[in-house]
């Protein structure tokens, strides 16, 4: 009877331990998604201030300036001598790709605080929000490489082949993102991971449909 009790109330801590856990990393994802999107639009946003880009704004999911259209417009034609007649070439390259970089550039300090936190739930997700971008930018770049997204303008304007740096992007990120996984315990990877995602996703909701807009319209 004693060990009967015993047994129940093991689990019960058990089970109450594991929802606790679980709501630790469904919390880390939902809040690594505005954070990773911010720096990643601050890359962008602080490049453009530096240059002079006239109009420069933040936004809650992009950082624009006056002639960006007018420079994707060109670029789509191959156009990059009006380009360089707007803006230096290097400039518009480092601010399209100063976006993507810093997620990458940002994978080693995490991958630091999260050796000295041991493996905190918020530095695993934010290290892991590149990867989820770079996925579905890569292969949305592999089967239309004339998509001018950050990773591509940055390319065409600098004469590169479409893709090269969606693909070092997609490799660096993943590299980070096994790593930071591993370093969960293998006993609660596979829940911690799935809680995570499910984090990212309500993230994602609510920073695209409410908070962001709210923030930086």
């Amino acid at each position: 009877m004693i060990a009967s009790t015993n047994q129940s109330g093991t689990k019960m801590v058990k089970t109450v331990f594991a929802w606790k856990d679980a709501c630790l990393w469904v919390a880390a994802g939902a809040s690594a998604v505005p954070v990773g999107s911010l720096l990643h639009e601050l890359g962008h946003h602080v490049f453009a201030l530096v240059f002079g880009f006239q109009g420069a704004t933040l936004h809650y999911f992009s950082a624009t300036y006056t002639m960006e259209e007018t420079i994707l417009n060109f670029l789509s034609q191959g156009d990059r001598i009006s380009v360089s007649a707007i803006h230096p070439l290097w400039q518009i390259a480092v601010n399209a790709i100063a976006g993507p970089a810093v997620g990458y550039f940002l994978i080693l300090p995490v991958c630091l605080l999260a050796v000295k936190f041991k493996a905190s739930p918020f530095f695993i997700a934010l290290g892991t929000i590149p990867l989820i971008r770079a996925i579905p930018e890569t292969l949305f770049a592999l089967l239309s490489p004339q998509m001018l997204d950050d990773e591509n303008t940055a390319a065409f304007v600098l004469g590169l082949p479409p893709t090269v740096f969606q693909v070092a992007g997609l490799l660096i990120s993943l590299a980070g993102a096994v790593w930071l996984a591993r370093r969960i315990p293998e006993s609660r990877r596979r829940p911690a991971l799935a809680s995570m995602g499910i984090g990212v996703i309500a993230g994602l909701v609510v920073y695209l449909g409410f908070l962001g807009p709210w923030l930086l319209p």
